[in-house]
């Protein structure tokens, strides 16, 4: 045992509160810090609220004002208010603002729903931590979406395996009870299938304002999620996510272009007779088409092969009926001026003189006469599949003039130092 004197218990009992005072202040200045991060993060995010630009007040406030300005224009043009809709405040716009200009450029009345987009909104809990598990993915609904994609597909991998391992147990069976089994499933799966006919898929922009409540995508996090989308439509059960699909697809107007084309006219042998006319560049196509027909073309009174010489120009005037599947069944009489290439002067003697030759863009010139006088003996659906695939549409496009001071439009000199 150790006796100890007064003075140095004194030290000790003085040291130990100088360790507890110590003690105190250091957990009270955590505290203090913690409650300071608190507040700091409460601040962060009542200042990201307060920046979002278009909030539910904002939207509520100007939905009134489109209403009592609604009103107005109602009384203005002497309409009943209550019946008044959008084609009204148009035409009363159009009224009021006599212009030349397109529509996109005169003042428009639309409510704010569609002015406005709704914008992403960030939700916090009390302690300042994200609600969503995705948050600091920084896009936190495009990945959600991408991972509900990735589970539709192991979803529909999986029902292909169950599939395997029940057609395997109908091997087994009867032949009248296999016959009754394919009945059934023939019929559901072509309940089954996914028409996809007419539509696209939407572009950016669009899933970012109706899909992703405002959340900007990316070109790489687009194309990531078309790639997706692709995926998922090669698997052989995509249907489970039918309702998922054609949420991310735009139906597609079908274009007639049948009043842009002539009707055929018939001649007095019966045939039917359709003239059409195609420009590319310098080249002029005026183009006589016959039907019934052998397959017979004939350019400026020459036989087709004689005229082209080139294969991909020979393709070139053929694609339209190769696209549909009707060769030899027209007959083609073509004219066509302008668009001559000019032979090279290298490599010829001297006082020999070359004659021009028929170059790419009379080949092109053709076949958009063709295109045309082609929608006279189609359908509307067969004239929309040659628009889509580009052969109704002229191509505007033309050489470059050569720039002074350069080799061509482009092409500059060598640089050379000294």
């Amino acid at each position: 045992m150790m006796w100890v004197s007064g003075s140095t218990c004194k030290i000790l009992i003085s040291a130990a509160m100088l360790t507890q005072k110590r003690a105190l202040s250091t957990s009270a200045k955590c505290l203090r810090n913690l409650g300071n991060v608190q507040l700091r993060t409460q601040e962060t995010n009542l200042q990201k609220t307060k920046h979002i630009k278009y909030s539910d007040e904002f939207l509520i406030k100007q939905a009134e004002k489109y209403k009592l300005n609604k009103r107005r224009l109602a009384n203005m043009m002497g309409e009943d208010p209550d019946t008044y809709n959008d084609e009204d405040m148009k035409r009363s716009i159009r009224y009021l603002f006599p212009s030349d200009l397109d529509e996109e450029v005169l003042p428009s009345m639309e409510h704010p729903s569609k002015l406005y987009t709704s914008q992403l909104r960030i939700h916090w809990d009390e302690n300042g931590r994200p609600l969503h598990y995705l948050y600091y993915s920084k896009k936190q609904n495009l990945n959600h979406l991408l991972h509900e994609i990735y589970q539709y597909i192991i979803d529909a991998r999986k029902m292909g395996n169950t599939r395997k391992r029940s057609s395997s147990l109908k091997t087994q069976m009867s032949e009248n009870q296999m016959e009754d089994c394919i009945e059934v499933d023939m019929s559901k799966e072509d309940s089954k299938k996914l028409n996809l006919d007419g539509t696209r898929w939407m572009t950016d922009v669009e899933i970012s304002r109706e899909i992703l409540d405002g959340e900007a995508v990316t070109p790489m996090g687009y194309r990531q999620l078309i790639a997706q989308l692709g995926r998922l439509l090669e698997e052989e059960n995509a249907f489970i996510a039918k309702d998922l699909i054609m949420k991310l697809r735009k139906t597609v107007p079908i274009v007639s272009m049948l009043g842009d084309v002539k009707e055929y006219e018939v001649l007095d042998d019966g045939t039917k007779c359709a003239e059409a006319g195609g420009i590319k560049k310098s080249a002029v196509a005026k183009v006589k088409l016959l039907s019934p027909g052998t397959g017979k073309i004939t350019i400026n009174e020459q036989p087709f092969l004689n005229y082209f010489t080139f294969i991909s120009d020979r393709q070139t005037v053929l694609s339209p009926f190769c696209f549909l599947g009707l060769l030899e069944k027209y007959d083609v009489h073509a004219t066509i001026r302008g668009g001559l290439n000019q032979p090279a002067s290298f490599g010829s003697s001297r006082g020999e003189r070359r004659s021009p030759f028929p170059s790419a863009s009379q080949a092109a010139a053709i076949r958009l006469a063709i295109a045309k006088s082609l929608g006279s003996f189609l359908t509307p659906v067969e004239v929309e599949m040659l628009r889509r695939a580009g052969l109704l549409t002229q191509d505007k496009r033309w050489k470059e003039r050569k720039v002074f001071g350069q080799h061509k439009a482009r092409k500059k000199h060598t640089w050379k130092r000294r």
